[in-house]
């Protein structure tokens, strides 16, 4: 009788330890399921992949930065790995113009700026690694809102006022001249939006007229909305017509 008590309490006593064991064994791999996981989405997230990017792009002298059209309030430090960037870019740019920018659509990987002088304003940098197409910027193919794009001919001449960008530029082709300023609110006199503005630099000023009225150009049979004039304190006046931007 002993004999049988002994046995009984010996198999519950190996039975429990069983049931123990195979509780641990059957917790025990969740855990290192989840950290494996984890650490392979956090190096899918922190890994930078190269894609393609569209926007404006001005390299000078000053700085070479980027506008993406999908994020125009987000301007990055450009590094032209290709160098075929900077060619291109100089041909349509042949004479000195600070602040002059290109449509260009390229591939691209976007990385932490390395440069310190940079890193403050602009804390990432577009390497660019293919160049796939640049093109003058113009009222047609910019992906930036403007306020204004005013045309004009004999002379050909060309402005561009956007707020988004922050200037006011007047090209002058006859003279290969451009003329650049920072962006200034308009007023309105009797129905008459006017923008001024100087150029320090350049030592130069701009007055803009431009009115709510059809306007024909003289080399096409193409009418707009509204007309304008520019003068400058040197005393050049450049007449043509304008188109407002949406």
């Amino acid at each position: 009788m002993k004999n049988f008590f002994f046995i009984a309490l010996l198999s519950m006593l190996m039975s429990g330890c069983v049931v123990k064991q195979e509780n641990n064994i059957s917790e025990n791999p969740v855990n290192p399921i989840k950290k494996n996981s984890s650490k392979d989405s956090s190096v899918n997230v922190s890994k930078n992949s190269e894609k393609e990017y569209e926007g404006i792009c001005s390299l000078n002298s000053n700085e070479n930065i980027f506008r993406d059209c999908s994020n125009p309030d987000t301007v990055y430090w450009v590094n032209d790995a290709t160098g075929k960037l900077k060619d291109i870019y100089e041909k349509y740019h042949s004479y000195k113009n600070f602040y002059g920018a290109v449509m260009v659509k390229f591939k691209g990987e976007l990385i932490p700026t390395e440069i310190y002088k940079y890193k403050e304003k602009y804390p990432r940098t577009l390497v660019v690694k293919e160049v796939i197409d640049v093109q003058k910027k113009n009222f047609k193919n910019t992906c930036i809102k403007y306020d204004f794009w005013a045309l004009g001919n004999e002379p050909n001449w060309s402005l561009q006022i956007s707020q988004s960008e922050n200037l006011i530029e007047l090209i002058d082709n006859s003279e290969n001249k451009i003329y650049n300023f920072f962006y200034e609110e308009p007023k309105n006199e009797s129905g008459i939006i006017i923008y001024t503005a100087h150029n320090k630099i350049q030592r130069i000023s701009i007055d803009i007229f431009v009115k709510k009225e059809k306007c024909s150009d003289t080399m096409s049979d193409t009418v707009y909305d509204y007309s304008a004039e520019v003068k400058l304190s040197s005393g050049k006046i450049f007449k043509g017509c304008a188109i407002k931007g949406k």
